[in-house]
């Protein structure tokens, strides 16, 4: 019942891992650390929701 390919998924999970290294980047000089990790991980489930329901789409094409 899963998907065959990840290929959505996986590149927008990336793309939320680089968002999330320059928030952490920016949060050491910021000093609102604690903020930028709760932003950080909802971008990332959020793009991996989004790319995971792209490819249910492509997959049921």
């Amino acid at each position: 019942m899963g998907l065959k390919e990840h290929k959505y998924m996986d590149f927008l999970t990336t793309i939320g891992f680089i968002l999330s290294f320059i928030l952490a980047v920016i949060s050491v000089f910021m000093g609102n650390w604690q903020v930028i990790i709760v932003i950080d991980l909802f971008i990332i489930i959020l793009l991996r929701l989004i790319g995971y329901l792209i490819d249910r789409q492509v997959e049921k094409k």
